[in-house]
């Protein structure tokens, strides 16, 4: 079977492992792309997390921040 890892599964993992993939495909046929299909939405799925809790995170000295925390205060003293 295959080799079990503690390591956790990073960005470059994934990068490393599609390579990898797409060189079976190339020498070996399609036989290998469901693997290719499914490293490439895992490595899909987490940019597109990344960007999301980007576009909504704030700045720690936006006003806007430090007032949700002022209000939570005043109702959890």
């Amino acid at each position: 079977m295959g080799q079990k890892s503690s390591s956790p599964i990073t960005e470059v993992r994934l990068r490393r492992a599609l390579r990898t993939v797409a060189n079976a495909i190339e020498c070996h046929g399609e036989v290998y792309w469901p693997i290719f299909e499914a490293l490439k939405a895992e490595l899909d799925a987490r940019n597109a997390r990344r960007a999301q809790l980007a576009e909504y995170r704030k700045p720690a000295n936006d006003k806007s921040t430090s007032n949700a925390k002022d209000k939570i205060r005043q109702v959890h003293p």
